[in-house]
């Protein structure tokens, strides 16, 4: 299986128009900088999760980036 080693540069996409696009979990879509068949929008990736500073239950904030902002991606244990 293909493992990632270290993390990815990427830009966060969504709909035209948007500055912000999350489902319910918070969660965005990115395109890598190497993907040059991507549209950058909606439909570029699946959604991934955003790594928070300072989370617990029922506690904590959350920073969602925006549309064109870039984002680095990393992947648990390599696994893409």
């Amino acid at each position: 299986r293909p493992i990632m080693r270290g993390p990815q540069t990427a830009t966060v996409v969504g709909p035209s128009g948007e500055e912000i696009f999350t489902d319910k979990y918070a969660r965005v879509k990115v395109q890598f900088h190497w993907d040059r068949l991507g549209k950058k929008d909606q439909n570029s990736s699946c959604f991934v999760r955003v790594s928070q500073t300072w989370a617990g239950s029922g506690w904590g904030f959350i920073q969602i980036p925006r549309i064109g902002q870039e984002v680095i991606v990393d992947f648990i244990e390599g696994d893409p």
